[in-house]
């Protein structure tokens, strides 16, 4: 089983910093320095991680459909499956080119969050639209390819994007002027939402994780 993680957990662990790294690297070229070596640094990193982060996308679109075929049979060719098996094994694979694309989206979706996030911060009611267009499109995706191998898994995935939709509805909300009750209720209605979001994720975490213990014993 170990061997299946050779080059993936390098691949997964980029994934899960994605994000973070995004945004410290946009952030440090926003007001990059050159007085000293520290901020001179500093900047060159920034820089040189973000044109990293922005050829992701396109790094990751050209492995997938250089290997597409591959992907769909990853469990017989061991040498892929040993190299990146452990990138693909939760996801089904069969519905084509397209159906592969869940990482180069993962890598979008966070690259246009980020830029809407800082570039756009004026600019409410377009970071509204582009968020709610962003989980749309993830919606959409999710919903016809049903991409991962576990029916609840798939459940989860769909959920989380309609109450996210609702969290970035109810954030929107607070530009119309509510009296203090009423921002209270939305407020405590937002949080309700990422607690549920944050229970049922737990709950297929646990799910998924005695399925693989239950396999290897």
């Amino acid at each position: 089983m170990l061997t299946s993680f050779r080059w993936s957990f390098f691949l997964r662990t980029l994934i899960e910093i994605y994000l973070e790294v995004l945004v410290a690297a946009m952030l440090q070229i926003l007001t990059p320095g050159w007085d000293n070596l520290i901020t001179s640094v500093n900047s060159v990193l920034g820089y040189g991680f973000l044109f990293g982060l922005f050829a992701s996308p396109v790094l990751a679109t050209g492995f997938l459909i250089a290997n597409k075929f591959t992907i769909a049979k990853a469990e017989a060719n061991d040498k892929f499956s040993k190299s990146y098996g452990s990138l693909f094994r939760e996801f089904k694979n069969d519905k084509g080119a397209v159906s592969l694309m869940f990482y180069v989206w993962f890598f979008l979706r966070r690259l246009m969050y980020v830029a809407n996030l800082i570039y756009l911060r004026e600019r409410t009611t377009t970071q509204f639209v582009m968020n709610i267009m962003h989980c749309v499109i993830s919606l959409s995706f999710l919903s016809f390819f049903l991409p991962y191998l576990g029916r609840f898994t798939n459940f989860v995935a769909i959920f989380t994007e309609i109450a996210t939709m609702m969290i970035f509805s109810l954030c929107a909300s607070f530009e119309m002027g509510f009296d203090s009750e009423t921002e209270n209720t939305v407020m405590w209605s937002a949080l309700w939402i990422v607690f549920s979001i944050m229970i049922v994720n737990y709950i297929d975490m646990g799910v998924c994780l005695c399925l693989g213990l239950r396999a290897l014993y």
